[in-house]
């Protein structure tokens, strides 16, 4: 879901799309949690979109807090593991 919104608001909004990598990346190198990654990406085209100048971009505005909305949604467990200290880091080893 997450690579499917970023393709479409790539082509939709492409400039805060690439800042909303750029913190993809520079979370996953930091904490090394894709699903904080993820969220953190998700959050940061509607805070931009927000923050624009643009008065025709509000209803991108509104359509990305939606779609980001949903994808925090969906990442509740994940979100959950976090809090708990449980959800696996990008390159830890399976314990089995």
């Amino acid at each position: 879901g997450v690579a499917t919104g970023a393709g479409v608001f790539l082509i939709l909004a492409p400039v805060e799309t690439c800042i909303a990598f750029a913190v993809f990346v520079f979370t996953l190198r930091w904490k090394r949690y894709v699903s904080l990654s993820s969220v953190s990406a998700a959050a940061t085209i509607p805070l931009l979109l927000w923050l624009s100048p643009d008065p025709n971009g509000r209803g991108l505005a509104i359509c990305s807090t939606l779609a980001s909305a949903v994808i925090v949604f969906r990442h509740k467990e994940n979100i959950q593991r976090l809090r708990a200290g449980s959800e696996p880091k990008t390159g830890a080893k399976k314990v089995d």
